[in-house]
């Protein structure tokens, strides 16, 4: 018995009856229709894998809304995106908090605490701030057994890989989380890494409650263990609670251990970039607008609340 081809058309149609739809496809699942020579064939669609466990990084926030594809002068993939509250890049297979920092100040005792409670309050004359934003803080002395920073030291725990613009820092009990930064000082450069791009104040990614990783400029040149005595200060990241226009709270850690008012020497203070809405919105009638304004009986003007988006391009590596 000879073979007969049967030319099936590629698409699927949906909307007209089975017989109506003589010689052409009407369902399918899981399938593209993609052209091989002179033919358009139906092609099983290709599989996929998270990029990373969305379910335990526990640092992504908000809802992404730009993604940005580009590789560096070294051509190595990043991939930047932006969310409704916060950017990110991954590159290095980890996905770095890069959000801009909008302003940064010291104060001089600022920290009010509660004995029992974990919400200290800040005095900050025209922070800025709104409910739902983000700061990154650190203070000179502990006010109630609470420390809104961290610190440590340690002496050659810095681990180079060679080709590899990672350090990996090992410090029993950092307190740390992705998203924080933190302020190195006294560090020897090493693996061809210069000391200056270690001395400063970096973004942390954290493997564990010992071990985080901070990014460097350089590629190291050798696998490598050093980096000298070292000192270093933790800036910990912060959701806003806005209490009036020269005052918001944060949650610490831990509870206070007494009530003080006006203490904690001087206090780090950068605030994030604002976070953005979620979704947008338009609303309109009782309650939006401003008080008698427009003619009785009418509705109120629109009062339209726009969705964080982002535009992103890249100059290089950057």
């Amino acid at each position: 018995m000879p073979i007969i081809e049967l030319p099936i058309k590629p698409g699927i149609i949906k909307d007209n009856s089975r017989l109506q739809s003589e010689s052409r496809w009407i369902d399918g699942d899981k399938i593209r229709f993609r052209r091989v020579g002179d033919r358009t064939m139906p092609e099983v669609i290709g599989g996929y894998e998270d990029l990373f466990d969305a379910a335990t990084s526990g640092y992504v926030r908000g809802k992404a809304r730009t993604i940005h594809v580009y590789e560096t002068n070294e051509n190595v993939r990043q991939v930047a995106v932006g969310t409704s509250s916060d950017l990110y890049c991954y590159t290095g297979a980890l996905l770095w908090p890069i959000t801009p920092i909008r302003s940064n100040q010291t104060l001089s005792n600022a920290i009010t605490t509660t004995s029992g409670s974990a919400t200290v309050s800040i005095v900050s004359a025209t922070h800025g701030a709104t409910s739902g934003d983000y700061v990154l803080l650190d203070q000179a002395a502990p006010v109630g057994d609470i420390n809104l920073g961290s610190s440590g030291s340690f002496t050659d725990k810095i681990t180079a890989i060679a080709q590899a613009k990672t350090l990996v820092i090992e410090n029993a009990a950092h307190g740390l989380s992705t998203g924080d930064a933190v302020s190195i000082a006294g560090a020897t450069g090493f693996a061809g890494i210069p000391a200056s791009e270690i001395n400063r104040t970096l973004t942390v990614y954290v493997i564990d409650a010992d071990m985080f990783i901070v990014a460097v400029d350089t590629a190291a040149t050798n696998d490598a263990t050093g980096g000298g005595a070292v000192t270093w200060v933790g800036h910990r990241q912060y959701e806003v609670t806005v209490v009036d226009a020269n005052t918001y709270t944060v949650e610490a850690k831990n509870n206070a251990t007494a009530s003080v008012s006006g203490a904690g020497g001087s206090l780090r203070e950068e605030f994030l970039i604002p976070v953005g809405n979620e979704t947008s919105l338009s609303a309109s009638g009782y309650s939006t607008g401003g008080y008698s304004q427009g003619y009785y009986s009418a509705p109120s003007s629109s009062v339209a609340t726009t969705a964080r988006t982002w535009t992103l391009s890249n100059l290089g590596r950057y």
